[in-house]
């Protein structure tokens, strides 16, 4: 039995709507998606009115409102339909953003923008995401199960709650200069490591070779530079002095040699 049986039955038998207050979400969209989404309207509308959702265009605020109605049997539904728009209105296309209403699928949306303020450098960091002819994001839908999209300043992601963490972290640590290569060999070995029935519960260390933990200096490594630097120092300082002294000699003698003696 699914979910929205079970609250059918124990909570609509007894005649009384299960949501007492109307919620309500407003979503911005961009501007240049404002065409789209005028042509698509009907579509989108059926979609969340199956779900007993009402929503509202508004094309002078550019806002799009979500709200509850008598009829909402599942009150996730409001969410769903809150994250539903928000993909449409970053450009993914309606048969994979009508997936979010389905269950164990979850989405997230990646602010790019704020990792780096050159402009060069994080247009090359985004295309090294999307690879050649869209390859890397291709592998990465392939190992992790997901879909993904790149659109302005932002990366959207749909999926399965694990997976979709998986993806962020690829993401973010494309946008810190760490290709996504070495996250993508990772996921095979590990995808080869869950196959073998001895080394499921057993940890996976030796075999990924590829770690982004960044070095922690023990204190005894600290104290051993210290150590060093302070022995320059004491040379140098020995050195100057004997270079003070060998001056002083030479000056004494020539004083010497200038004198008259009567």
């Amino acid at each position: 039995m699914n979910a929205r049986e079970v609250f059918k039955r124990n909570f609509l038998s007894l005649s009384i709507s299960p949501i007492i207050m109307v919620s309500k979400f407003s979503i911005l969209f961009p501007k240049y998606q404002e065409k789209n989404l005028i042509e698509k309207w009907f579509i989108i509308r059926r979609i969340i009115r199956f779900h007993d959702i009402e929503t509202t265009l508004n094309l002078k605020m550019g806002i799009i409102e979500v709200s509850t109605t008598v009829k909402t049997v599942n009150p996730y539904s409001i969410i769903d339909a809150r994250d539903f728009i928000k993909l449409i209105s970053r450009g993914v296309p309606i048969h994979q953003a009508a997936k979010i209403f389905n269950e164990n699928v979850f989405c997230d949306i990646v602010k790019i923008s704020s990792f780096t303020r050159n402009k060069k450098k994080f247009l090359n960091r985004r295309k090294r995401i999307i690879g050649t002819n869209g390859s890397t994001i291709k592998v990465i839908e392939l190992l992790t199960k997901s879909y993904i999209l790149v659109q302005g300043n932002t990366v959207s992601c749909i999926g399965n709650f694990k997976n979709v963490r998986i993806c962020r972290k690829i993401i973010e640590d494309c946008m810190k200069n760490i290709h996504p290569i070495l996250h993508v060999k990772n996921l095979m070995i590990k995808k080869k490591l869950l196959k073998s029935p001895l080394l499921k519960n057993e940890s996976w260390e030796k075999f990924l070779p590829l770690k982004f933990s960044k070095k922690k200096q023990n204190n005894t490594q600290i104290k051993y530079f210290l150590e060093k630097k302070d022995q320059k120092q004491s040379n140098f300082s020995l050195i100057k002095f004997q270079g003070l002294k060998i001056n002083f000699k030479q000056n004494y003698l020539e004083y010497r040699r200038n004198i008259n003696f009567k």
